[in-house]
């Protein structure tokens, strides 16, 4: 029987989940074949050990099959190397040592084994992701030389001596919009104005995790001008030093940004940093879309004080915010003052916002009772029209 070609591909479209069912079309026949390889490639995840060398070998054998890889990952570590032994190697001394059984050149040859021989494979891949990596220039250059349409970049427990050895590899994708950093550590922090900027200023998206050094990348990118492209970014504050640059990017990209995810982690009196450090929204005058962290990491005695967030919210000055989030625990919920948000949110510089929305770390049917109370806390806003849901998440980790 003959399918249409537009039918066909929607009946793979619709197992594009069912990974056996995809192995299945793919030996079907040959005009099966593109759109389960479609699927069955799209997102591929690659670690040293046999299913490295499996796809290396696959690659090989098959190189059309790279042009549909578009999302990859790569593990430094796999079922031969303990993902600790990369997350906390050893760093380097002044006193000569032993060397550290993970090396460059050990990582160089786990990249040479996952990794086709032909660097024109992988050329479509715009989405790379790499996990419990030294960051070297050895291993720079060999991603450089395999991903040459890379626009969204995410870092996860990386390493390096440096910063300028890490930030070499953000810098060497010219095409990069997006960068995501999670977890990452140098040894030592090198003067912003040492390290030389990103080829092209193409970057839209930052995204920073609380266990990343933001003072030091957010000084870096302001010296070297590279925010100018910035329309969303997401970070914390662990101290005066990260919101003094956290501040100053904000002064920095000005109307540009338009979505700002904010919070803050390890600080014991959120409010004196933000009124000694004078951390503001007001610069942000595009700003589309807020989210706020009422997570912190400090473990209080008694119930914590969230008066930093009104704070932060009468600073708003942009007539365009349509979206206004907040992350908070349960058990935070009784501290946050909602009879001030109410005041704060009806002012007319927040006459454009459509949604408010609690996420709040809790599961079930306890989720529907809390939120009932938080709707019932705020109804003077949901009178005016504001359309306002709790919505339950997994607490951070």
């Amino acid at each position: 029987m003959h399918l249409p070609p537009e039918l066909r591909d929607s009946v793979i479209d619709l197992l594009q989940n069912d990974r056996a069912a995809l192995r299945a079309c793919s030996l079907t026949c040959r005009p099966w074949l593109p759109r389960s390889r479609h699927h069955l490639f799209r997102s591929i995840q690659i670690e040293p050990g046999r299913r490295g060398a499996a796809f290396r070998t696959l690659l090989d054998a098959n190189p059309d099959i790279g042009q549909y890889v578009q999302d990859m990952e790569i593990f430094g570590s796999g079922s031969d190397i303990p993902i600790e032994r990369v997350v906390r190697m050893e760093w380097p001394t002044l006193r000569a040592g032993p060397q550290t059984p993970y090396t460059p050149l050990v990582q160089r040859c786990v990249l040479d084994n996952v990794l086709p021989k032909s660097t024109k494979v992988l050329r479509r891949v715009s989405c790379l992701r790499v996990v419990a990596m030294h960051i070297h220039s050895e291993l720079v250059d060999i991603l450089l030389r395999h991903f040459s349409a890379i626009n969204t970049l995410v870092l996860n427990k990386c390493r390096s001596a440096t910063f300028a050895d890490f930030i070499a590899l953000p810098r060497g994708f010219r095409e990069v919009s997006c960068l995501k950093l999670h977890d990452i550590h140098w040894l030592r922090p090198t003067p912003p104005s040492a390290v030389p900027a990103l080829y092209r200023r193409t970057l839209k998206t930052l995204v920073l995790s609380q266990k990343t050094d933001v003072a030091l990348l957010l000084t870096w990118l302001v010296a070297q001008e590279i925010h100018t492209t910035l329309e969303s970014l997401s970070c914390h504050s662990s101290g005066q030093a990260s919101a003094i640059a956290i501040c100053s990017l904000l002064k920095a990209v000005g109307s540009s940004l338009r979505h700002l995810a904010f919070g803050f982690s390890d600080v014991k009196d959120p409010t004196a940093l933000l009124q000694r450090t004078e951390l503001s929204l007001e610069p942000c005058t595009g700003l589309r879309r807020l989210h706020i962290y009422c997570t912190n990491s400090v473990r209080y005695s008694s119930m914590p004080s969230l008066s930093w967030i009104l704070i932060l919210l009468s600073k708003i000055n942009s007539s365009h915010l349509y979206t206004l989030e907040l992350s908070i625990p349960s058990s935070h919920i009784p501290a946050l003052n909602f009879v001030g948000l109410s005041v704060v949110l009806s002012h007319p510089r927040c006459a454009c916002l459509q949604r408010l929305i609690f996420h709040v770390h809790l599961r079930g049917d306890r989720l529907e009772e809390v939120g009932e109370r938080i709707k019932s806390r705020v109804s003077s806003l949901t009178a005016k029209g504001l359309d306002v849901e709790v919505v339950g998440t997994d607490a951070p980790s």
